[in-house]
């Protein structure tokens, strides 16, 4: 089974106001040029298929934290918590920046990725030992923040 991440939160940090169901989806909203959360998520890994081998978080505006060559054992005492800054880029650059389209504002949509022993990653479907190849190719699914009934979590810095 592939492993699963669990748990998934985001907290906005001073300065930021979540805002929830706007449209699908939460907003972490930042009413200035730069913006700081902390994601908490655990891991969920087959007996199997331990340790955990990497996790990886795409913050959505370019940049990610990854963690890889691990060999650990998740437990659910002990989550992982990454924290990071959002800063809005220059005016100029807001003119071509497909995340600051709206005009007023930039919204990223960050996402998170574990992947176990068997090179098998959450946010993939079970797609069974006769159909995976073993080498990372099905790690193309992400799990996105989700709280309530919402879709995703957006974090939006407004300018």
């Amino acid at each position: 089974k592939p492993p699963r991440v669990e748990n998934l939160t985001m907290k906005a940090g001073r300065g930021g106001a979540l805002s929830l169901d706007i449209n699908g989806a939460d907003w972490v909203i930042f009413d200035q040029d730069y913006g700081k959360v902390t994601i908490t998520f655990n891991s969920v890994v087959d007996p199997e298929q331990v340790p955990l081998t990497r996790y990886t978080v795409d913050w959505g505006d370019g940049s990610s934290s990854e963690e890889s060559s691990l060999k650990i054992a998740p437990q659910s005492s002990l989550p992982h918590v990454l924290t990071h800054t959002y800063t809005l880029p220059s005016p100029e650059d807001r003119l071509t920046d497909p995340k600051c389209s709206s005009g007023d504002y930039c919204a990223y949509i960050p996402r998170v990725q574990i992947e176990d022993n068997w090179n098998w990653c959450s946010g993939t479907p079970d797609v069974g030992l006769e159909n995976y190849s073993g080498d990372g190719s099905a790690c193309n699914s992400w799990d996105h923040i989700i709280s309530g009934q919402s879709t995703h979590t957006i974090v939006r810095l407004n300018y």
